[in-house]
């Protein structure tokens, strides 16, 4: 015998249910910060506080501004229509090209450590 289909979500598994509560009180200055935290990483205030809680690394996701994400778009195409010419034997004066190249790769470490210091 088929047995029917009774609809609605399925249950989740036994680990994976959240019924625990904790009760936490903040000032009035310690909430408002906190809500500002979440609303830049977000997500919803209780499942900050739970990251928060079991040590994992909360990030403000799209937190680079539209001009920024340009300026990146643009250093990566123009380093990558530099090695389409390398690749394709039309570069003359190969150490200024690699000088350039060391200023782009230096200044992309500092936007990378930049990015991993805005962690929450």
């Amino acid at each position: 015998m088929i047995e029917k289909n009774k609809g609605g979500r399925p249950r989740k598994e036994a680990d994976r249910v959240q019924n625990k509560r904790v009760s936490v009180n903040f000032t009035t200055s310690e909430y408002e910060r906190a809500i500002q935290t979440a609303n830049r990483a977000k997500m919803p205030l209780s499942a900050l506080l739970r990251k928060k809680a079991l040590e994992e690394v909360v990030r403000e996701p799209n937190f680079l501004n539209e001009e920024f994400m340009r300026f990146l778009a643009s250093i990566a195409s123009n380093t990558n229509q530099i090695a389409y010419a390398c690749n394709s034997g039309r570069v003359h004066n190969s150490s200024a090209l690699a000088a350039n190249l060391d200023k782009i790769a230096e200044m992309l470490l500092m936007i990378r450590d930049e990015v991993r210091e805005k962690e929450i």
